[in-house]
């Protein structure tokens, strides 16, 4: 017998919900899609509070597996139809499973610094992909944490969760002001390097930095601010030889992560 059928069912209405920023902001909660980054939340330490399955569109394996390692750890497991689930998906198919989650989003006086690496810091970030896009680079690079400043994209939206492609249940985010963010650094040791495509210093100078360190990018209109640059080490710049001026940001964030383990 499948439990939930009506789309004004309120477990149906909380999933709806979290498709938008208010519903997050209000109940503190995310949903993830894919049973892939289902996979992940569920070996991380996150709290998942609920999922959502359709028997019917739930056939691998895989699936069915990680159905058992839920109702092991006693999750909320609750039926419902493809039509219906599909319906609740940000990306048109839930591919037969959708999680509630608890965000973990930490601040800057409780947030312990880890104890070597990069951390990454995004000054007021637009795009809610390369939010994710980066967190999956940094996963790769061995990076630490993701520092959001002075507010931008919500690293909780449905697109930042599924470009991360799980790196966002085991690298740590952090929001606060600019301010927050230099007096953490300074209280913790961490030197910040600034990115800048007008830096005298070449961003492969990064190789012999020492660590732990920030990574810090500016917005993706302006960049650092004269301000922002001063709090910083040192401002390092990507060569350019083509004829646009900037890179996107995760592509930038990228070639720096790089550039720190090249030499």
């Amino acid at each position: 017998m499948t439990d939930l059928t009506s789309r004004r069912n309120p477990q149906i209405r909380l999933v709806r919900s979290l498709r938008r920023a208010k519903g997050r902001r209000e109940t503190g909660l995310f949903m993830v899609e894919g049973l892939r980054h289902i996979g992940e939340l569920l070996a991380s330490d996150f709290t998942a509070e609920l999922i959502l399955y359709a028997p019917d569109g739930l056939t691998s394996e895989y699936g069915a597996g990680l159905l058992d390692q839920a109702r092991r750890a006693g999750i909320t497991l609750l039926s419902t139809t493809e039509a219906l689930l599909d319906d609740l998906s940000d990306k048109n198919s839930a591919s037969g499973m959708i999680a509630v989650a608890r965000q973990t989003a930490g601040t800057f006086d409780r947030h312990r610094a880890a104890p070597g690496g990069w951390s990454i810091a995004l000054v007021t970030p637009q795009d809610p992909g390369n939010l994710g896009t980066i967190l999956r680079t940094m996963d790769a690079f061995q990076a630490a944490d993701l520092l959001l400043l002075d507010g931008g994209a919500d690293p909780w939206q449905p697109t930042t969760v599924r470009a991360s492609m799980g790196a966002i249940f085991t690298h740590p985010v952090v929001e606060g002001s600019f301010a927050e963010f230099t007096a953490w650094a300074s209280a913790n040791g961490r030197p910040i390097y600034g990115t800048s495509a007008h830096a005298a210093e070449d961003v492969h100078t990064l190789g012999a930095a020492p660590t732990p360190a920030v990574l810090l990018f500016g917005s993706e209109r302006d960049g650092l601010t004269t301000e922002q640059q001063a709090a910083c080490t040192q401002v390092v710049r990507i060569p350019i030889h083509g004829r646009g001026t900037s890179l996107n940001i995760a592509v930038a964030a990228g070639i720096a992560l790089f550039s720190t383990i090249e030499n």
